[in-house]
């Protein structure tokens, strides 16, 4: 289970977390949604030790991250970024360079497992400096994927990828969750969000204002966009365009 208690994160006057409370449990897909500067991605950070919180913790399977972050990281696949990769490497390279990092003795055989599930052999042995977005996006997921890890944390995995990619990583992740695996990802894509998310988390503000399942949130309209804005807008009615009226003098409105 991941576990966030109270996490609050401050940078100046902006309260990026506000007191975020949620959970997301095994054998399932949570997506984290939020507008741009919700707190989505301080969040996730805060998840992976690469920022610690002013106040609260986040534990993974019972282990704290602010206490114990290298116990925490060896249990996570993490994808916040396609930064970090060496360009000087090839996509193989990289992916069994992290697999060695993760104390992966047969760091070879599962590397080459990732680029057969991701569908990269192609790429696998093209260094990555002349890469588009989209390729290194997909050697990043399977650098998180490699070490086959039992949490699975993706902050907006789908950006860059073509048609093809992502259903392939929609298939993997339905997979992997099928075999138990707890998986935390943000997104900006509803459809991405219906069609694998058995829970959703809302941050407002830096704030959770939402965190329920799925078909909860739809109770408020199937739509799930429209859900969404009423969940970070439940005050505000939606604005509609002004309806023209029809003139039936045959004359053009000026």
């Amino acid at each position: 289970m991941i576990e966030f208690k109270q996490v609050s994160k401050q940078f100046g006057e902006i309260k990026a977390n506000n007191n975020i409370n949620f959970s997301c449990d095994k054998g399932t897909i949570t997506g984290l949604l939020g507008v741009n500067g919700a707190g989505k991605s301080t969040s996730l950070k805060i998840l992976s030790g690469l920022l610690k919180p002013d106040t609260g913790d986040v534990h993974i399977n019972g282990a704290s991250v602010v206490q114990t972050p290298m116990l925490v990281q060896q249990q996570v696949g993490l994808f916040l970024t396609a930064q970090g990769l060496y360009s000087n490497l090839t996509a193989r390279e990289n992916i069994e360079f992290f697999a060695a990092l993760q104390g992966l003795n047969n760091s070879k055989q599962a590397s080459q497992a990732v680029i057969d599930r991701l569908h990269l052999s192609a790429l696998a042995d093209r260094k990555v400096s002349g890469f588009s977005t989209g390729e290194r996006m997909k050697v990043g997921l399977a650098r998180a994927l490699v070490h086959q890890p039992k949490y699975l944390v993706l902050d907006e995995p789908s950006r860059g990828l073509d048609v093809l990619a992502i259903r392939v990583l929609r298939e993997y992740l339905l997979e992997l969750k099928s075999q138990g695996c707890c998986i935390l990802f943000s997104s900006h894509v509803m459809q991405e969000i219906d069609r694998l998310c058995d829970q959703v988390v809302i941050i407002n503000d830096g704030q959770v204002c939402f965190d329920g399942e799925l078909s909860q949130l739809k109770q408020s309209s199937t739509d799930l966009e429209q859900a969404f804005l009423q969940a970070i807008q439940p005050t505000k009615p939606l604005i509609t365009p002004p309806v023209t009226p029809i003139l039936t003098t045959g004359v053009a409105p000026c």
